[in-house]
Formats: C-alpha cells, sequence, structure tokens
C-alpha cells in the first residue's frame, strides 16, 4: 500500500508543470529470463520477469541528494522500496553525509554474469543506518553504524562497518582494492530466514581487488567471518566455526558483428555454508551482447557441487546445472 502511494505521488509530480529535469533524474531496468535448472534428477523450468526496478534522484540544492528505488523480482522480492536515503556533502570537504536504507559498503560484489556472485548471497547487507563517506584524490573511506533486525532485536544502531579503500587510473587501466570490516556479519540480507543464531553477533571482513582495461577486466572477492559462530537450523547440532564466501572473474571485452559483447568465466566457492543452500564450488560461463543501444542479450550456464541442504535430521548434497537466457533493457 505504501509502495503504491509512493508511484502514485511520483507519478502526480512527473506530470506536473514545476517538474524539472534538472532537478530529478530517472533511471530504470526490466529484466525478462527464461531458465532451465537440473538438480539431481529433478528438471526446472520458467519464463520470469526476473527485475523491474526505477530509481529516482533528486537534487534540490548543491549539498543535498535524496534517493528512492523501487525493486520487484519474480518469485523473490515483492514490489518494495529497495533504498531510500539522504546524502548531504560538507562544503569544501571531500566529506558526505548519509541517512536512511542504504545498501551498505560491505563488499564490492562485480560481475558481468546474469547470477549475483556467492559472495553477494552471503553478505550482501541493506540497512536502515547513518554513514559518512571520504572521498579525494584516489582513496575512500567511509563508516557506518546500522540497525539490528535479526534475532527479534529492533531498532538500536548497535552495528557498525568501517571501509577503506584506493584506486589508481592510469591511461585505460583501473585498479580498485579494499579492505571492509563489520562486527555483526550475521545482520547481512542472506540471514534474514535465520533466527535461531548461537551467537548475536559475528565479527567480518571483506578484501576486494577490481581490475579493468580496454579488452579485459578481473574481480577479485573474499568474505568471511574473522571468529567462529554457530547460525543453526533446528535439525543442526551447536557446531561453531568460520564462515567464508569468494569469488574469482575473469572476463574480455569484443565486438562482433559491430555489437559489443562482453564474455566472463568464473570460479566461485563457500566454506561452511550448507544452512543457506550455498555451492561448496560454482563454476559459471556468461556472455551478453549489445542488440540496440540500452538493450542486451545475455546466456549463461553455472555448474554448482555440493549445495548442502537438510534431509532426515542431518546434512546432505546435491548437484545442479543451469542454463539462463536473459533479456534486459534499461534507460
Amino acid at each position: 500500500m505504501k509502495t503504491a502511494i509512493l508511484i502514485t505521488s511520483l507519478a502526480l509530480f512527473l506530470s506536473s508543470p514545476s517538474f524539472s529535469q534538472d532537478i530529478l533524474q530517472i533511471e530504470g531496468t526490466v529484466e525478462l529470463e527464461q531458465y532451465f535448472t537440473r538438480t539431481q534428477s529433478i528438471t526446472e523450468r520458467d519464463l520470469i520477469l526476473s527485475t523491474v526496478a526505477l530509481a529516482f534522484l533528486a537534487q534540490p540544492n548543491n549539498q543535498t541528494k535524496i534517493m528512492v528505488s523501487i525493486l520487484y523480482e519474480e518469485g523473490y522480492t515483492p514490489l518494495e522500496i529497495d533504498e531510500a536515503f539522504i546524502s548531504y556533502s560538507l562544503q569544501n570537504l571531500p566529506i558526505e553525509w548519509l541517512a536512511g536504507q542504504i545498501y551498505l559498503p560491505f563488499g564490492n560484489y562485480h560481475t558481468a554474469a546474469i547470477n549475483d556472485p556467492l559472495t553477494l548471497q552471503f553478505a550482501e547487507n541493506r540497512a536502515t543506518s547513518l554513514g559518512l563517506w571520504y572521498r579525494k584524490n584516489s582513496w575512500e573511506m567511509a563508516t557506518f553504524a546500522y540497525t539490528t533486525e535479526a534475532n527479534n532485536a529492533q531498532g538500536s544502531l548497535s552495528n557498525f562497518l568501517v571501509r577503506v579503500g584506493k584506486t589508481w587510473e592510469i591511461d585505460e587501466t583501473h585498479l580498485a582494492i579494499g579492505v571492509d570490516m563489520t562486527n555483526n556479519l550475521l545482520q547481512g540480507d542472506g540471514f534474514d530466514d535465520f533466527t535461531d543464531f548461537k551467537i548475536e553477533k559475528l565479527n567480518g571482513a571483506n578484501i576486494y581487488l577490481h581490475w579493468f582495461s580496454e579488452k579485459m577486466f578481473v574481480h577479485l572477492e573474499y568474505v568471511g567471518s574473522l571468529e567462529k559462530g554457530c547460525f543453526c537450523t533446528a535439525q543442526q547440532t551447536d557446531v561453531f566455526q568460520n564462515y567464508s564466501s569468494w569469488h574469482t572473474e575473469f572476463g574480455w571485452f569484443g565486438h562482433l558483428l559491430s555489437k559489443e559483447i562482453v564474455t566472463a568465466f568464473s570460479i566461485q566457492g563457500s566454506h561452511h555454508l550448507e544452512v543457506m543452500e550455498l555451492p561448496k564450488t560454482r563454476y559459471l560461463f556468461s556472455s551478453s551482447i549489445e542488440i540496440n543501444e540500452n538493450l542486451a542479450l545475455a546466456i549463461e550456464f553455472s555448474h554448482d557441487r555440493n549445495i548442502g541442504y537438510f534431509a532426515d535430521d542431518q546434512t546432505d548434497y546435491a548437484n545442479s546445472d543451469s542454463l539462463q537466457i536473459q533479456l534486459s533493457a534499461y534507460f
């Protein structure tokens, strides 16, 4: 209901005489996906509207920005407010203050694939937060305090994270490295369905490296806990252990009949994340071609090995193969 009211209000504003494109920018994405998945002897296939996203960015003055985004993912995310925050840039200082619901700067999760990397599935975190972001020259530093919602705790800014990153730009080459740390890895979006934690907080860290050139790119990322914990289901025993996931991706840019092509090969993995049904190893190949301006077609094959799941009060494992074809348009 609140989302419908927001959309109606935005439509009325956009049609009003006071609307100016100098104040408000709009971006959007629509993705249609056909997938085929075979796990053990079970085959699934479907055509879905995998993503509908709209983002509205308003800048009422030189120092203030307001961003609201709406997201829908068939079968995963109902129509909802994805992000909504206010940012304020301090005058004459390279510091930005942010407040609202935001995807926190923990992890970088770059990929050219259709599927989200395992690192994102493990540790991506959207929360109501307050933060400061420092950017100057090639350095960035950030610190955020954010709310606790898991484990039946509500409302307090009892979690925090810090980021330190550095970038280099040399001719057509871009290199970025960074380290993120949080005092509550269990607050990530991947833990929303698990409330029987044997520990309320778990220190975690993320390390990433991204390299781009005119023809190639490399993504390397690792995220893991810095101490032992147990996010357990009722079927599990109290086993305290470290949790982690990693993502490596290599790709290149090319052209076919004057159309831009992006091709990528990725190897990913996870450690002790059976409760989230993440594979221990994933092999992935993806390729996309630009059909027209802002319109692309992608195809992707992935092979997951040792996907953990629970049956008869014990952990079992399965392998899975997937083929996905995606048509995406954006503006």
